[in-house]
């Protein structure tokens, strides 16, 4: 299959770059960068954008609250990527996201700026992060806004991973908070064990493997939980 011809014509800027090496060398972090650069600015729907917080185990959680012009029929909780350690709510895989999905699903979105792993924070803090939104939806402050229609949980990448670890979580915890009605998981985290890498995902994996890797003083166990290998 021909690749994009605006990505074909990018494609040289990645040549011999992986994202590990490019954490310590800016030449290949700015041809990164470039090739990630959009030229034009994209279009945001016209939905009402609200800032706000959810009280959480580890603090405030960052949270922003997209609704449509009409009125809303259904909710969704959406959790952006970027390998558990990046990402922000201003990324377009959280905010434009979100905003195409409060307007062409007629949905309130509540995008969830969890915390990212590195600099102490590790499992299961994102998760717990993502259960305080969800909680905060359901049947805190954020209740009164919900709609009457069904409550969806999704997210994208890394943020599909952390939705349906908060999803196992919610099952396992069922008749003390409402479970999700949906789960919407774009290229979720989602074989466990991982399917063989033959036939050219050795690269891939060395990928991964800068998102896998545990700094020293991270905690380690043999019994992984549910929630951390969540496709178990």
């Amino acid at each position: 299959m021909p690749l994009d011809p605006f990505l074909a014509a990018k494609v040289h800027l990645v040549d011999g770059v992986t994202w590990a090496t490019a954490q310590s060398d800016p030449e290949q972090m700015a041809r990164l960068t470039e090739f990630f650069a959009d030229p034009a600015e994209p279009i945001v729907p016209d939905v009402e954008i609200e800032n706000l917080t959810a009280p959480g185990p580890h603090g405030d959680v960052d949270l922003r609250v997209y609704r449509p012009r009409s009125e809303a029929r259904r909710a969704l909780v959406w959790l952006h990527g970027g390998g558990f350690m990046g990402g922000d709510l201003d990324m377009p895989e959280a905010h434009l996201v979100a905003a195409e999905l409060a307007f062409r699903a007629d949905a309130l979105v509540v995008s969830v700026g969890y915390r990212l792993a590195g600099n102490g924070v590790h499992h299961p803090v994102p998760i717990d992060d993502a259960h305080a939104a969800w909680l905060w939806l359901t049947e805190g402050e954020g209740a009164a806004r919900l709609p009457e229609g069904p409550v969806a949980l999704g997210g994208a990448s890394a943020g599909a991973a952390l939705a349906l670890a908060t999803a196992l979580r919610l099952r396992d915890q069922a008749g003390h908070a409402r479970t999700p009605e949906a789960l919407l998981l774009a290229y979720p985290f989602a074989h466990f064990p991982s399917p063989s890498t033959a036939g050219g995902g050795e690269r891939w994996v060395e990928e991964l493997g800068t998102f896998a890797h545990q700094p020293p003083g991270w905690s380690t166990s043999t019994q992984t939980s549910s929630s951390a290998a969540s496709c178990r």
